[in-house]
């Protein structure tokens, strides 16, 4: 697959600096571009060590990277303020996995260990396997339905290794009724999330009913879990959703506010108000398949006046393909106002347009 990534940064007083890019570990990109403030892109030779330099006067710039010689181009945009702290490796380093496989009791349930999110892929016969890093992890499991749960707290990995889980030692969750205000007469999905390591752990996301959700109750965390309670409205092309911390085992009332304005054209993606984080995706909708990603900070913005918008950018930056007039194409747009970590409240758009 090829990737794109794109940055932008700015610094008071800081106008000039040197951005360094090194391939290290990772693969070497096929193309590699940096433009100095809104200037033009100019392209990037590595070294025969794999190192490049891209000096920088304008106090922010632009880096772009095409990582796979796939015909499939993924452009990945990021938009920031203030020099890189560290050289940049622009496709990434190879992440080494280990196996974690055992037998689950009761054969139903589920197992989750790392931030994918996703339970382990479960046989008829309880077996279950899924890749991790190695290092220290959490390993959670969930009945499939009902209130058991079971943790196992920084278990060290460092090798493929087998894990037998019985929920029989673990402890029951709570059902906690939640309400909901200001989404008037949408239809409302409630759900909880437990991450452990403060959101460095393990994520183990969990349904709710029509007016309830599952909360593991405050004697059975660590210091450093964080349980979340959300409500998603999903009306096809636009998508709602609030979430608030959860100190015990009562939930918040959760609301949603106003809805920003959010859309896009061929220029680029357009917001209202001042998001902590905007994300906007275009993509083709015929092969070659071209996507574009792109996200953006609020110090971006303020190097920018304030200005709620960001330009797509010319695909053959990395040796791709230029959007031909009248190609059918797909955006979305989501910005985000708050904290991961806390309280947050995210709506998203998507569409098509003309190019």
């Amino acid at each position: 697959m090829a990737g794109l990534t794109l940055a932008a940064c700015s610094t008071d007083g800081a106008s000039t600096y040197a951005l360094t890019f090194v391939v290290g570990t990772g693969a070497t990109p096929v193309a590699l571009a940096a433009q100095d403030g809104d200037g033009a892109w100019q392209p990037v030779a590595l070294d025969a060590n794999g190192v490049a330099t891209f000096e920088v006067t304008a106090g922010f710039h632009g880096w772009a990277s095409r990582c796979d010689p796939s015909p499939r181009i993924r452009i990945g945009v990021r938009y920031d303020a203030g020099a890189p702290a560290a050289a940049i490796a622009p496709c990434g380093t190879p992440i080494p996995v280990s196996r974690l496989r055992g037998h689950v009791t009761p054969g139903a349930a589920r197992v989750f260990a790392g931030g994918a999110g996703e339970p382990a892929p479960t046989a008829a016969d309880g077996s279950y396997e899924l890749a991790i890093v190695p290092g220290n992890h959490d390993v959670v499991v969930l009945e499939a339905s009902g209130p058991r749960a079971l943790i196992h707290r920084d278990l060290v990995f460092t090798a493929d290794t087998t894990l037998d889980l019985d929920l029989a030692t673990g402890f029951d969750r709570v059902l906690a009724p939640a309400s909901v205000n200001g989404a008037g007469a949408e239809t409302v999905t409630l759900l909880s999330e437990l991450h452990t390591r403060d959101g460095h752990g393990t994520f183990v996301p969990m349904d709710g009913t029509t007016d309830a959700m599952w909360v593991v109750p405050a004697a059975a965390r660590a210091a450093t879990d964080r349980m979340v309670a959300a409500a998603e409205i999903d009306a096809g092309e636009t998508t709602r959703l609030v979430q608030q911390l959860v100190p015990d085992a009562t939930i918040p009332p959760l609301t949603f506010a106003a809805r920003p304005t959010l859309s896009a054209d061929h220029v680029g993606a357009t917001w209202s108000g001042t998001p902590d984080a905007i994300f906007a995706t275009l993509e083709t909708t015929t092969t070659p398949l071209t996507v574009m990603q792109v996200a953006v900070t609020p110090a971006w913005q303020a190097a920018h006046d304030g200005v709620g918008t960001v330009p797509w950018i010319d695909p053959s930056v990395s040796g791709g393909t230029p959007f031909a007039t009248g190609t059918a194409m797909k955006w979305g747009i989501s910005v985000e106002t708050g904290d991961r970590a806390g309280e947050l409240a995210l709506d998203s758009q998507s569409g098509t347009l003309t190019w």
